[in-house]
C-alpha cells in the first residue's frame, strides 16, 4: 500500500514552509466519514520512514484502513489538511482531543 503526501506550502507564497514536518496518519474512510486511528511524526531518516510506511501499510490493509502522510506544524494541522484534500469529514468515533485544537 502506498502512502500519499500533502505538500507543505505557505498560504501566501506557495513556497515550502520549513516550520512544518511530515506526519503519518492512519485511519479508515467509510460512508460514516474518516475514522482516525493515529497520527504521529514521520521518521526523518529516509530508510526508517520507508520501513515504517511499509509496515503500517500492511497493518492498515489487514484492517481495511489506509496510511497517508500530510505536512503540518502539528499532528492536528496535518490531519485537517489530509481531510480537506480527501474531501472527507471525521466519523463520530474519531477523537481529535489528543491532537490539540483545530487549526485557525
Amino acid at each position: 500500500m502506498s502512502a500519499t503526501t500533502t505538500p507543505a506550502q505557505t498560504a501566501t507564497s506557495g513556497t515550502a514552509d520549513t516550520g512544518e514536518r511530515e506526519f503519518v496518519i492512519v485511519g479508515r474512510d467509510s460512508a460514516a466519514g474518516y475514522t482516525l486511528w493515529d497520527a504521529a511524526a514521520a521518521p526523518t531518516d529516509p530508510d526508517q520512514r520507508a520501513r515504517v510506511l511499509e509496515e503500517l501499510g500492511v497493518d492498515a490493509m489487514d484492517a481495511l484502513g489506509r496510511v497517508d502522510t500530510a505536512r503540518g506544524a502539528t499532528a492536528r494541522e496535518a490531519v485537517d489538511r489530509l481531510l480537506d484534500r480527501l474531501g472527507l469529514t471525521l466519523a463520530d468515533d474519531s477523537d481529535l482531543t489528543a491532537y490539540g485544537p483545530a487549526a485557525a
